[in-house]
């Protein structure tokens, strides 16, 4: 008897722990706050520094991936990505992204997370925007496919 309880123990803890720690939105989550650290500038950077990060940040984005931004098509696969987190790194010195509730779900394969952030930084305050994401398992990594940006009033 003690080796029944014993072993749905250890089951249930299995169960328990892969669900919590190795779960698809479980890592998914643990990207974006890893993206959202990439993004971050605190301090001026050259322009190489600036294409560095700007390469850092692509990756956590599908080769083809699509981003719409207030329902219009804005971005158009990595390396348009990388192209205008370049651009939009090199105008300021300071930026600062707060993540508000992360809501992520998996679905059909792929990860959707749903998320608020707050862009502030050393020019003016950037804005609220609400965030949709599809994340696709890519050679191993979960990447977004698509993501779609509303900026808030």
């Amino acid at each position: 008897m003690k080796r029944i309880i014993l072993a749905l123990t250890l089951l249930i803890a299995g169960v328990v722990i892969y669900r919590y720690l190795l779960s698809e939105t479980r890592i998914v989550t643990k990207r974006l706050k890893s993206l959202i650290a990439v993004l971050e500038k605190d301090g001026s950077e050259n322009t190489v520094e600036a294409a560095l990060k700007a390469r850092e940040a692509g990756d956590f984005f599908h080769l083809d991936a699509l981003v719409f931004l207030n329902g219009s098509l804005s971005i158009r696969g990595r390396d348009q990505v990388v192209r205008n987190v370049v651009y939009f790194r090199n105008f300021r010195n300071k930026i600062k992204i707060n993540l508000g509730y992360i809501d992520a779900e998996s679905l059909n394969g792929a990860v959707i997370t749903k998320f608020r952030v707050r862009v502030t930084g050393d020019k003016t305050d950037r804005g609220k925007f609400l965030v949709s994401a599809k994340w696709v398992k890519e050679d191993g990594g979960w990447v977004i496919a698509e993501a779609r940006i509303v900026e808030e009033e």
